[in-house]
């Protein structure tokens, strides 16, 4: 009579290999994810985002001063006007990427695109460059009037529009009553569209 037992088969040396394999690699994925959690922790001597953020905001910090201290770049000062490009546009609000402050994200820690709030005071124009015939006569017209003391001719016709004409990607300047160097969130009293 011949009968098999499972403790008498031989064992092949793959399945051994095959064991051994999957032992390694999930030992392997264990270290990786506890040495990731690791280099994560602030602070961490080795970590190289740390570092690497130290770095560029000392840099940074370095190279504004030096520049300031050569005359080459004004003191931060304080403002009320921001100019910048329509990213998207909310229930009234805006989300500009500004393009005329002294900030840099990493080291003001403050985004470069910033929340304005329109509220049902803040006066919203659309401003579109004149005809340059139109501008130069008027320019002629008013040489001629030898007018001192009067404003010179605006390049600009100058239109009030509604909150819902500014587009995705229209350039804008605004202002505020507040100081908007290293505001995120900007209530805005007048914006002007420029075309």
């Amino acid at each position: 009579m011949i009968y098999f037992s499972y403790m008498e088969q031989p064992r092949s040396a793959s399945r051994y290999i095959l064991v051994a394999l999957c032992v390694v690699i999930v030992f392997t994925a264990l270290v990786l994810v506890a040495m990731n959690a690791w280099m994560k922790q602030p602070g961490n001597p080795i970590a190289t985002t740390d570092r690497y953020q130290e770095g560029y905001s000392k840099g940074y910090s370095d190279a504004r001063e030096r520049l300031r201290s050569a005359g080459l770049l004004s003191a931060p000062s304080e403002t009320n006007i921001l100019n910048g490009t329509v990213l998207s546009v909310g229930n009234g609000s805006i989300v500009v990427k500004q393009t005329n402050l002294d900030t840099d994200p990493t080291v003001d820690q403050v985004p470069d695109e910033r929340t304005i709030t329109i509220t049902s005071s803040t006066k919203i124009y659309q401003r579109v460059l004149k005809d340059p015939a139109v501008l130069d006569t008027e320019l002629r017209e008013f040489e001629k009037s030898g007018a001192s003391g009067s404003a010179v001719p605006d390049p600009y016709i100058q239109t009030v529009i509604n909150f819902s004409e500014i587009p995705v990607g229209a350039k804008v300047f605004l202002y505020s009553n507040m100081n908007v160097r290293l505001l995120s969130d900007i209530v805005a009293t007048e914006i002007y569209m420029v075309k």
